[in-house]
């Protein structure tokens, strides 16, 4: 009896009461009141989350947490949930996939990289977003930049791109792929993708006062009318580059081209440093505070984006589940009613 009491006065501590009581706690997490705040909490998440992308994964953990707790609640409360194995495998479906999505939120990574022709992946992203519980084996992927080739098809919008690149097995054994923009490369549960950032890369060597020699390149920034970018020597010194095309960089319907056309492109290079202009070739110098500055070569670079969801699959088979028992549920009441 004092325990009774005590449940009711405290509904938190039902759980510790035999008998009713534990199924009155889940009568009540049971109640459409829940899913109300369900709604209510997925609504100010759903706003926090746009004003604050970092905060998608802390800030949806309340509402799925109250949603999946009802749900179950309704599974074990209600005779008839339990009866119905359709409406049964829809309620389970639907709780797999809150449960997955949770996953897949606190393990995912998004990230991109850019990588120079024949550069290969060191494990280090420019960009990433990933989960708090994100544990992959990213340090240890090594693939490299082979080049591309873009080909213009008649009646697409854009071009269409097919990177090479190429990565040693666990066996020590050299395998290569072509890779697009929906065409990945799966390397330990990861998705490597290219993207539409592509673009001209300007290897320079850099000769100090004292004789020492640094070879190092700069991407240029990608589209035909922003060929530029800016950087620093070695000594500090502030340079902007722009590379000056001879000819349309346009690739026009039903043509083909390998990494951007650097083998037979006419150009220039346009350097500035302070208020002074020059205009060199590839194999030229300019002598700058503190040493040379030789224009060696033009190369290209490919953006990546690499993936890991684990989930994926899983939240597509739970998905197709609960469509099948929908559609089992509602066939079934729809043949009563043509039956009666």
């Amino acid at each position: 009896m004092r325990q009774l009491t005590l449940a009711r006065r405290w509904p938190f501590a039902a759980g510790l009461v035999p008998g009713r009581s534990a199924s009155g706690l889940l009568a009540a997490l049971a109640s459409p009141k829940w899913m109300l705040a369900f709604f209510v909490f997925a609504a100010i998440s759903a706003v926090v989350s746009m004003e604050h992308p970092d905060w998608v994964t802390p800030v949806w953990m309340l509402p799925l947490g109250i949603f999946c707790l009802s749900l179950l609640a309704a599974m074990a409360t209600n005779p008839r949930l339990r009866s119905d194995l359709p409406l049964l495998g829809l309620h389970l479906g639907l709780f797999a996939m809150i449960v997955l999505f949770a996953a897949a939120r606190l393990t995912y990574l998004d990230g991109h990289v850019s990588l120079e022709r024949g550069q290969s992946f060191n494990g280090k992203l420019d960009i990433a977003e990933q989960g708090p519980w994100h544990f992959g084996k990213l340090a240890q992927l090594r693939f490299a930049n082979d080049g591309f080739e873009e080909t213009f098809r008649p009646g697409e919008r854009w071009e269409v791109t097919a990177n090479r690149v190429h990565w040693w097995n666990d066996t020590g054994q050299r395998q290569s792929a072509s890779i697009g923009e929906a065409r990945p490369l799966l390397m330990s549960g990861y998705r490597i993708y290219t993207t539409f950032n592509r673009g001209f890369s300007v290897h320079f060597q850099w000769e100090n006062a004292a004789g020492e020699v640094e070879l190092g390149n700069v991407q240029l920034r990608p589209g035909e009318h922003d060929l530029a970018n800016e950087w620093r020597l070695p000594n500090g010194f502030k340079v902007w580059a722009m590379l000056q095309p001879q000819e349309s960089l346009q690739i026009r319907p039903g043509e083909s081209r390998r990494n951007l056309g650097v083998g037979t492109l006419g150009h220039r290079l346009v350097i500035r440093h302070g208020e002074q202009r020059h205009v060199i070739a590839r194999g030229e110098s300019l002598e700058l505070p503190g040493g040379r500055l030789t224009y060696r070569k033009l190369d290209t670079w490919m953006g990546y984006r690499l993936v890991f969801d684990p989930t994926v699959h899983w939240l597509g088979a739970a998905g197709l589940f609960s469509v099948l028992c929908m559609v089992v549920y509602y066939g079934r009441l729809f043949i009563r009613k043509r039956t009666t």
